[in-house]
């Protein structure tokens, strides 16, 4: 399968296009961060600590586990039972894991969050620190390790859209996948250890990355225990 493919289906491009588009605004706009993360702050980011801020914060590395390993076992009983619990297969569970590993652990945190050197809202002299502030997607100095560019917190969060995608019949689930990833990602603006554009990046990245191991792994065709995927007849010829 050519990965190139994968740029001419529509939804693809109307996804790249959506974050160059964000990435430009963002980029263009940088105050509006500033604005964002100052409706939480009076003398301090006043919401960080609050049980709600904390409970989301907690969740999503509980949630991650919770998902990941049981994922893991019950692909593997599937494989050598031939059994079909929750459809989970191989396949899926390197969709999942590789989507996870990839997205989160080594675009977001790896790589941009090692590197970006923005300062978070609660270090910037903004808010009272001793950083500068510096606009989404423009390298900066400001910070040495897990920086503030992209979210963490909210690319693990977000890695639930894959798992909303290998039951998409379900509907609702990539719904509320997208509410807890925006939920968390609320978290964090308002306790100042994101901007907007961290979290609105994460969602673009691990959306992305989903799609495109999607879009290779084809996990949902003819991958299940004891299925049989009949041929097409042009290609049997």
């Amino acid at each position: 399968m050519n990965p190139l493919h994968y740029i001419k289906q529509p939804h693809s491009q109307i996804l790249l296009l959506l974050l160059f588009v964000s990435a430009l605004f963002f980029y263009r706009y940088p105050q509006v961060d500033l604005a964002i993360s100052a409706f939480f702050y009076d003398s301090g980011f006043y919401m960080k600590g609050s049980w709600w801020e904390s409970i989301l914060y907690k969740s999503v590395s509980v949630l991650l586990i919770g998902t990941i390993v049981p994922a893991a076992v019950i692909s593997l009983i599937n494989h050598f039972t031939g059994k079909n619990y929750l459809t989970l297969t191989p396949k899926k569970f390197a969709f999942l894991f590789l989507t996870l590993l990839l997205g989160s652990g080594i675009i977001v945190n790896l790589a941009l969050k090692s590197h970006s050197g923005r300062a978070r809202p609660v270090h910037v002299e903004q808010f009272q620190g001793d950083k500068q502030f510096t606009p989404a997607f423009q390298l900066a100095d400001q910070c040495e390790r897990n920086c503030s560019f992209a979210s963490g917190h909210s690319s693990g969060a977000f890695f639930f859209l894959a798992l909303a995608m290998l039951f998409r019949r379900y509907k609702p689930l990539l719904l509320l996948a997208f509410l807890y990833g925006s939920l968390v990602s609320l978290a964090r603006i308002a306790a100042g250890g994101h901007f907007f554009s961290d979290c609105v990046t994460s969602f673009f990245i691990m959306a992305i990355t989903a799609d495109v191991l999607y879009f290779l792994l084809q996990p949902l065709r003819g991958d299940n225990p004891g299925e049989t995927t009949a041929t097409p007849a042009h290609e049997s010829a």
